[in-house]
């Protein structure tokens, strides 16, 4: 997988299809608040090393709250939402097929074999 990540053309579809995924999801009043934490402090630590970020980018969407908090306490995982999320199939299985059959993810495929034989 690493061998097909180090191509620019590959991550940059992928990124492109995230991109047009996100944007094919029609999103109204969405808000998420989660609170998570695995009751050992160092553990939780660790989990919002990898969650963290994720969470920075996630605060900045627009037209969304969403909010993604650690409980370092408790072994805690709370979520709330509301909102609505509308996905339209056919454009989604449009998007897909478009991702598989470019020519910059059969190269990053061709990559990954190359890596594992």
């Amino acid at each position: 997988m690493l061998a097909a990540l180090r191509s620019k053309s590959f991550r940059q579809r992928i990124v492109r299809f995230i991109s047009d995924l996100w944007l094919a999801i029609h999103k109204k009043n969405v808000s998420l608040r989660v609170r998570m934490g695995l009751g050992d402090p160092a553990d939780t630590g660790q989990l919002w090393a990898i969650v963290g970020p994720i969470a920075g980018l996630l605060a900045t969407v627009q037209g969304a709250a969403i909010a993604i908090e650690p409980e370092f306490l408790d072994s805690t995982f709370e979520l709330n939402s509301a909102g609505s999320i509308r996905l339209v199939p056919l454009q989604l299985i449009y998007m897909t097929i478009a991702l598989l059959l470019s020519p910059p993810v059969w190269s990053g495929v061709i990559k990954m074999r190359k890596g594992a034989g």
